[in-house]
């Protein structure tokens, strides 16, 4: 499957989910009717039961885990941070001197290079001495990747990145989403467990200073019937989590391999967690309190289960390294200690050009979400500048000489570079500095499409809601028709203005009516950018599987003749490909296809 269809399935076990998730609750009204008529034969022999008994019961028991579930959705708006907060995960500053650390975010810096992603916030679990990680968020371009102390000092560089690819993985499937609204589903299930265990606790309060104790014995009597149901809800969430999770383990395994080129450094760490579960111990342990809700999250299963198969939220490790090997390998020992940091190896350049203007539709398409090889011809012109934007202050200097010059090569992967050190701004000094960068580019009094693109992009970055998930809303192209035909226009604009020909029409296809409002938005190269704004938001809205339609579109209108290499097209198909969360990595070969 490639991108698309990846993000599509995700969306369908979403579906998946809910569905299960009546299934529960329909299970759990019923156990806590059943109970509430035993207690109330048990206590109130001879008396009728009171009118409406089994409406209240219910009303109470959805207004429980539905409440709880929209609570938990609602207090996770922010994303991954918020995830990682839950596990008392701590934010990796980008300029640490910590070799580990430094390593660490070096390799996540790489990945993000080398598919075309803004670099994700790094955290590190520092009390968690097992080996394991996990990535979180809404969207692709806004994640988090934590990974544990004992990770960092177990795992040498290739296993490190290993765990790193496993998890970009996925970011770029869709998981992270879904993995989110499983949190509030599970939490909402707890709830009956959680207040029936608070009813007990309360037992030896209920009862103090009265001569009759039967009121505390049933009290006791209801609080562990909630708590057993409860615990009906804790099954099918483990249900749940196992049953979207598991397959998705074994994909993010291949797609390890498939993006570092290096079957033993994911396979080597999943080794290292199977050896460190010798003896009964489980090597990939996470002990903190919120480990169970978050246990489909990690590499490596949080909890052991006392019924595996099932109700395992992962495969069983040696059956995920035999897939890796196509045979049974031993475990890895592992030891603490401080490994070196290794650079890393990058293949050499495998063609001339990296530009996607220049590749067919299909060859842009199929490279979405695919990382490819880091080559010197992406990272030379980076170097200088990788430095600079790991503090906020260079960050926000480099975005703002970025701005001026718009020959820089990678421009708009520089950008996504210096996003978490951005972040760390609080969110008044964001529009701050958003603010300043609209006055920069309006200094000479005009407004560059390539300024305008760079603008939108940051801004997404950088808005409060940056992090919140977008939903579906269009399921066909004629529904968005008039903003395909706003943001093909543009395109047409500039790579005729670039690239004059007089076949424009050509590219626009049947489609003249693009033209003529190309001409009519377009006079003297000034465009209503509010529109296009908007536009993009509408597009970033489509079902997955349309959204290549739409970059297939962009790059035939786009498309230049093959023999010159031109900046400012690139850097809008890029732009637009970013704006529709559709990740395109830095090289783009023709064996893309």
């Amino acid at each position: 499957m490639n991108f698309f269809e990846h993000q599509d399935q995700a969306r369908r076990q979403t579906r998946r989910l809910v569905l299960l998730f009546m299934l529960a609750l329909i299970c759990v009204v019923l156990a806590v009717n059943v109970t509430a008529v035993l207690v109330w034969r048990y206590s109130m022999a001879g008396l009728p039961q009171p009118n409406y008994f089994y409406e209240t019961n219910t009303l109470v028991v959805l207004a429980l885990i539905l409440g709880g579930t929209l609570f938990e959705t609602w207090r996770l708006r922010a994303g991954g941070d918020e995830v990682a907060r839950m596990v008392g995960a701590r934010l990796v500053a980008r300029d640490t001197d910590q070799p580990q650390e430094k390593r660490l975010l070096n390799i996540v810096e790489e990945m993000s290079i080398a598919s075309g992603l803004t670099m994700p916030r790094v955290y590190v679990m520092d009390k968690e001495n097992s080996i394991n990680a996990f990535a979180a968020g809404y969207q692709a371009n806004e994640a988090v990747v934590a990974v544990s102390k004992g990770a960092l000092e177990r795992l040498n560089r290739d296993e490190l990145q290993g765990v790193v690819a496993h998890e970009f993985s996925h970011i770029l499937n869709g998981d992270m989403r879904l993995n989110i609204r499983l949190i509030g589903v599970v939490y909402g299930l707890l709830l009956l467990a959680l207040l029936g265990e608070k009813m007990m606790s309360s037992l030896r309060y209920a009862g103090r200073g009265r001569d009759d104790k039967g009121a505390g014995f049933i009290f006791f009597l209801a609080g562990l019937a909630l708590w057993i149901i409860g615990y009906i809800g804790v099954f099918f969430g483990r249900l749940i989590k196992a049953s979207v999770s598991r397959q998705r383990e074994f994909l993010a395994d291949a797609s390890a391999v498939q993006f570092t080129r290096n079957r033993d450094g994911i396979g080597g760490a999943l080794r290292k967690i199977a050896g460190l579960s010798q003896g009964g111990q489980l090597g990939s342990r996470i002990d903190h309190a919120n480990a169970e809700a978050l246990s489909h999250l990690f590499l490596g299963a949080a909890r052991s289960s006392l019924v595996s198969g099932l109700f395992s939220t992962h495969p069983p490790l040696q059956d995920r390294i035999q897939r890796l090997y196509g045979r049974r390998v031993p475990e890895l020992e592992s030891s603490v200690e401080t490994q070196e940091q290794a650079p890393a190896t990058h293949e050499p350049d495998p063609f001339p050009y990296d530009a996607v203007s220049q590749l067919s539709p299909a060859q842009v398409v199929q490279a979405v979400g695919q990382a490819q090889p880091l080559v010197s011809s992406v990272l030379s012109p980076l170097d200088h500048r990788r430095e600079a934007v790991k503090t906020a202050a260079g960050a926000q200097d480099t975005v703002l000489q970025l701005l001026r010059d718009e020959t820089v090569p990678h421009r708009l992967m520089l950008v996504d570079l210096a996003i978490p050190a951005l972040k760390t701004l609080t969110l008044g000094q964001r529009l701050d500095f958003l603010h300043k960068v609209h006055q920069v580019i309006q200094e000479d009094g005009r407004v560059t499409h390539a300024e305008f693109l760079f603008e939108t992009l940051l801004s997404r970055r950088l808005s409060a809601r940056s992090g919140e998930s977008v939903s579906v809303k269009y399921s066909a192209l004629s529904q968005v028709q008039s903003a395909l035909e706003i943001v093909l226009a543009l395109t047409a604009y500039i790579a005729t203005r670039r690239n004059p020909q007089p076949d424009i029409a050509r590219r626009l296809g049947a489609a003249s009516q693009v033209l003529e409002l190309s001409l009519k938005m377009l006079p003297l190269g000034q465009l209503h950018f509010s529109v296009v704004a908007r536009a993009l938001d509408r597009l970033n809205q489509l079902h997955p599987l349309l959204k290549p339609a739409v970059i297939k579109a962009l790059v035939a209108v786009a498309k230049t003749d093959g023999t010159t290499l031109d900046t400012e097209i690139d850097d809008v198909i890029r732009a637009v490909c970013a704006a529709l969360d559709c990740p395109l990595p830095p090289v783009v070969t023709q064996h893309a296809a």
